[in-house]
């Protein structure tokens, strides 16, 4: 059986340490999920966007945050520079996140062009949600490429037997 191809992008990675009560759930989920991934359950990739995000964070949890990369073997995988500027712009151009957000444009460009199952966000604002998935979706119809599904950790984690 295949393995699901999964691309997680920057927001996922923050919630495995936070232990605000209010993030209780959106932490155990990633924690699952990247028990999942150890286990063998998805083929987990992200992209050099995600290590350049991961990298900016405070100095007291950054390593933690990069050592998720390699503790749980998730393959920093880089495109085709020409492809990815080309469908990011074409994201851009139907006003589908603001200008100041295009990071949350070349997540989903990265996660169409290589052909994953399923992004995983918590970027509810502008990623994993209907409507934006709906638009980025129409988009990669029109140039080609394919439905991308786009789930949060709960969404995509196995929960039975």
């Amino acid at each position: 059986m295949k393995r699901t191809i999964i691309y997680i992008e920057n927001s996922v990675f923050g919630f495995y340490y936070d232990v605000k009560d209010e993030n209780k759930t959106k932490m155990q989920s990633t924690k699952t999920l990247f028990d999942q991934i150890k286990s063998g359950m998805f083929q987990a990739l992200t992209s050099p966007l995600t290590v350049k995000e991961l990298s900016a964070a405070s100095d007291s949890i950054k390593d933690k945050l990069l050592a998720l990369i390699k503790d749980y073997d998730i393959k920093i995988v880089d495109i085709d520079e020409d492809e990815l500027t080309g469908l990011v712009k074409k994201y851009m151009v139907e006003n589908i996140v603001p200008d100041n957000y295009i990071n949350d444009a070349i997540h989903v460009a990265y996660a169409t062009i290589l052909k994953v199952d399923i992004l995983v966000s918590f970027n509810l604002e502008h990623i994993a949600n209907e409507w934006s998935t709906r638009r980025f979706n129409a988009v990669n119809l029109k140039e080609g490429y394919f439905i991308l599904e786009i789930r949060t950790p709960e969404g995509v984690i196995h929960y039975g037997d």
